[in-house]
């Protein structure tokens, strides 16, 4: 009696055991979320819309349930207004409505398993205006919130350069380049450019960098004809030359051969430190200085000095005119080649400097701020999109970028907004 309950007693510890690590091993699994994208508004009314999103992957236990919630506020969940779409993985479309006129509303998919519930990006749009934001945050693969600049390269991919190095999205995915697995001059990246052969030029604190798609060669003032290495700007004129705006050592133009640099003391320039640069459409360079702007023909210098502080950007419209930001008071001002006109945008006392320009394709200008979001101004109108009437991410703006779309999109402290207009 008493061997048979010893050799029993064994094979039931091995089984209860068995049964525990299964069990375990279950509700580990269980504790997995899936994954879940949203899409983008495809239709909208007044009081409806159309949007969706994809199960990428159920994270192991079955997907229940999925659809779409949102809400005025910016971070909507499952108990707020929502769709139920079926279940699964894949592509769902979700019908919204019960919508008010001219109100702002953020949606995000949502999918539930056993584990819990899962949630896609925001995506922000106006029942009236048909403005439809994203925005993008390291969450979703940028490599850094703080943005610095926004290029398009030839091949439409968006190119974002931060304070943490430098991150490149195809619409789809997302690659992003820093040190030290990239051999950037500095993770810093103030400045960028795009030039006729798709390379990539990173201005930074420490230097400059160039990217082919395969290699990187890094210049620095020690070993060139580069006068400071702390990189304000960076232009590629229609001859492929760089021109690259310092903090302090003027203008350094490279034609892939030679360097010449201007500054303050030598030449016409306003003032060494330069952060901005164009050429217009009869291809004289303008430059942005603390001291006002100077046009450069390629022989002569002209100046022109405000009182208003240093000039953050420059950008020429579809007829030649070309318009300044400047921080401080954030005066905006026009040339036209022979006057010059000045506009105090609207809230001037809140929405504080200048810092970005860019011109789409039916004539708006747009106005990146310190402090006050967006502005864009048609001729007459003035439109302001700040974070309390918009999807904007944050109010501070410092680049923007217009695709071939007419999509609009925003650089800021907190991450990048896509503005698309339906």
């Amino acid at each position: 009696m008493m061997l048979v309950r010893f050799k029993f007693f064994p094979s039931f510890i091995f089984i209860s055991l068995f049964i525990f690590s299964a069990t375990s091993c279950q509700k580990e699994a269980a504790l997995k979320l899936p994954s879940v994208t949203t899409s983008v508004i495809s239709t909208k009314t007044t009081i409806s819309a159309v949007c969706g999103g994809t199960v990428t992957s159920n994270g192991g236990p079955p997907v229940a349930k999925r659809g779409v919630c949102w809400s005025t506020n910016k971070t909507p969940i499952y108990t707020n207004s929502k769709t139920i779409d079926g279940k699964g993985d894949g592509t769902f479309t979700s019908t919204i409505t019960g919508l008010k006129p001219n109100t702002t509303y953020y949606v995000r998919a949502y999918a539930i398993n056993t584990g819990g519930t899962a949630y896609g990006n925001v995506v922000s749009f106006n029942t009236s205006t048909g403005a439809q934001w994203t925005n993008y945050t390291t969450a979703d693969g940028l490599i850094n919130n703080f943005v610095n600049v926004i290029t398009i390269d030839l091949q439409g991919n968006k190119w974002f350069a931060t304070n943490g190095g430098a991150s490149s999205f195809d619409g789809t995915n997302w690659t992003s380049y820093g040190t030290p697995a990239y051999p950037l001059a500095s993770n810093y990246i103030i400045s960028m450019a795009i030039d006729l052969q798709n390379n990539k030029w990173f201005g930074t604190n420490s230097g400059i960098t160039k990217f082919d798609g395969t290699n990187w060669t890094t210049i620095k003032s020690t070993a060139s004809g580069l006068q400071n290495d702390n990189i304000l700007a960076v232009y590629v004129d229609l001859q492929n030359n760089k021109w690259f705006g310092t903090n302090g050592g003027g203008v350094s133009k490279f034609d892939g051969i030679n360097w010449t640099t201007y500054t303050a003391s030598n030449n016409g320039l306003a003032n060494s430190f330069v952060c901005s640069i164009a050429v217009d459409l009869q291809g004289f360079r303008w430059f942005g200085t603390h001291s006002g702007v100077s046009k450069f023909d390629g022989t002569s210098w002209t100046t022109y000095l405000d009182s208003y502080g240093y000039t953050k950007a420059i950008a020429i419209d579809l007829q030649g005119n070309r318009w300044f930001g400047t921080n401080g008071v954030g005066m905006i001002s026009k040339y036209d080649g022979s006057s010059w006109t000045n506009y105090t945008k609207p809230n001037s006392t809140t929405s504080g400097g200048i810092t970005a320009i860019a011109v789409d394709a039916q004539g708006n200008k747009w106005f990146g701020t310190e402090a006050g979001g967006v502005l864009e101004f048609d001729g007459t109108n003035w439109t302001s999109y700040n974070t309390t009437n918009s999807g904007i991410i944050s109010d501070k703006v410092n680049a923007i970028a217009i695709d071939v779309q007419g999509n609009k999109w925003f650089g800021t402290d907190k991450g990048v907004s896509k503005l698309k207009d339906q």
